[in-house]
């Protein structure tokens, strides 16, 4: 029986590229600022096997699921900030991929203790 960890990572799996820019976070290929960090050109975009994996020289290396969590989960105020900008539609996408994103994030950090 499939986990709903693997359940979520199919699903965000190939279309990392469309669900980053909807948390605001750049896909640039080349190096530009850490969404995490801030960093002024730590951060690039590189989505290997479609697993939406960055690498920052501050930061390290990390999938799409840790970089929605390193940028929004450690500062609500930056999420509700964004989200207190985004028309009514796009709230409701954020807040349902956010939802799953963090339930596999938290499934993920119990199971590596």
């Amino acid at each position: 029986m499939r986990s709903f960890i693997d359940t979520v990572r199919d699903r965000a799996n190939g279309n990392w590229e469309t669900i980053l820019p909807t948390f605001n976070i750049p896909i640039n290929k080349k190096e530009g600022p850490c969404p995490a960090c801030g960093g002024n050109t730590r951060y690039r975009f590189d989505d290997k096997e479609g697993r939406g994996t960055y690498f920052c020289s501050h930061c390290g290396p990390g999938t799409g699921l840790d970089l929605v969590m390193k940028v929004y989960v450690n500062d609500h105020r930056k999420l509700i900030h964004f989200l207190a900008k985004s028309d009514q539609s796009k709230l409701i996408h954020c807040f349902t991929q956010l939802l799953l994103l963090s339930a596999a994030y938290l499934s993920i950090d119990s199971f590596h203790r």
